[in-house]
């Protein structure tokens, strides 16, 4: 269970697959209710698709605010999305991005 407290700025990463995408928190409307942005990114010189992905990220506030929710289980959620739901996950408290390279 994730029990980091959301504040603003904060890193947030969604799941979706095996992927994962970095957002930050660009609001804080309750304790069970974060509204995120994307993030920008640049990829490092030194990252490797099928080895050690590295980028930089940056804030983008052009992007769209996306809400998430926390479930009764402990788990944040896309608002709208069921808890069964595959692309809608997040993890409170880092940012990564991450692209499987096989697929």
């Amino acid at each position: 269970m994730n029990d980091i407290i959301p504040t603003v700025g904060m890193g947030v990463t969604q799941f979706s697959g095996s992927d994962r995408h970095p957002y930050t928190i660009a609001d804080v409307v309750s304790e069970r209710k974060i509204m995120v942005r994307a993030d920008s990114m640049i990829t490092l010189k030194d990252s490797d698709l099928y080895g050690e992905q590295k980028y930089l990220y940056d804030y983008d506030k052009t992007s769209p605010e996306i809400a998430i929710t926390k479930r009764k289980n402990g788990e944040w959620i896309t608002m709208g999305d069921s808890m069964g739901t595959t692309g809608g996950r997040w993890h409170v408290g880092s940012r990564e991005e991450y692209r499987d390279p096989h697929f």
